[in-house]
């Protein structure tokens, strides 16, 4: 709702959906204001860092262990990718 005082008016939207749509929204961001905005951001920096650090305690443990742990680690970053690759359309003629 935006309501102009200066001149009287307003402008009502509706949007009709369901929770995933408002889920949607909420993980792009999309009309949620600046606040949100900074939520997604410092989100994005902690599990980077939380990432990171785990990496780091990676290497700090036995080698027997270490290797089961970095096979999980490049099928987590692996599976991913190639999930895009199968599923995520190519725009082309762009």
């Amino acid at each position: 709702l935006i309501v102009n005082a200066a001149h009287g008016s307003y402008i009502m939207e509706h949007q009709q959906g369901d929770i995933w749509s408002l889920m949607n929204d909420l993980h792009k961001g999309r009309n949620a204001g600046p606040m949100w905005s900074w939520v997604i951001d410092v989100t994005a920096i902690l599990i980077l860092v939380f990432s990171i650090t785990g990496l780091i305690i990676l290497f700090q443990i036995k080698r027997s262990r270490r290797d089961l742990a970095l096979i999980a680690c490049v099928c987590g970053t692996v599976t991913p990718i190639v999930l895009y690759w199968l599923w995520v359309p190519f725009v082309t003629g762009v």
